[in-house]
């Protein structure tokens, strides 16, 4: 069996990233060996990230309990949107909190990413930075990643096109559950 947990890196509304998200979700569930938990942008909006805050009030219980979300995965699958040519600060600053649990919370762990975008390049410059992020902390990040350019036009189209091949061998490159 195999596990993953897919985070989305937006929480605005109709995000392409969401859509896309949602999209290789359904994807994943036809699949009898692979069980996916699904965590909305809203469930990583968390206050910024400062030391002299978690000094303070410690790591608030919500970053904890995503943490312990991602230890019980194989892979973790990310959508996140490109904002000026990077990944989001919602997501970075998930990430940031979540490092403070375990540091090695990422390491040796299976990573997807997914990129969508109303441009031509599909978010792959910030499909690039999170695989670098991921990749500092010794994480096993999945190649190639998955970029949807010009995604309001793509969304009219189904299915989306090499979707369902990027998530196929995703999967397989998956490692079993211990």
């Amino acid at each position: 069996m195999k596990s993953i947990i897919a985070i989305c890196g937006s929480r605005r509304n109709g995000s392409f990233n969401g859509a896309l998200l949602d999209e290789a979700v359904t994807e994943i569930r036809t699949h009898n060996d692979v069980s996916v938990d699904l965590v909305a942008g809203d469930d990583i909006s968390f206050p910024l990230y400062e030391e002299d805050l978690e000094t303070a009030e410690g790591i608030p219980d919500a970053v904890t309990a995503l943490h312990d979300r991602i230890a019980q995965c194989s892979s973790v699958l990310v959508a996140t949107p490109e904002y000026n040519g990077s990944y989001p600060p919602l997501f970075k600053n998930a990430f940031d909190w979540v490092s403070r649990v375990d540091f090695a919370t990422f390491k040796d762990r299976h990573i997807g990413i997914m990129t969508a975008s109303p441009g031509g390049g599909g978010g792959a410059r910030s499909a690039q930075q999170t695989a670098e992020l991921f990749s500092g902390v010794k994480a096993n990040v999945y190649l190639p990643t998955f970029s949807l350019p010009r995604a309001h036009e793509a969304f009219a189209q189904s299915p989306i096109s090499g979707l369902s091949e990027w998530v196929g061998q995703y999967l397989d490159d998956i490692p079993n559950d211990k």
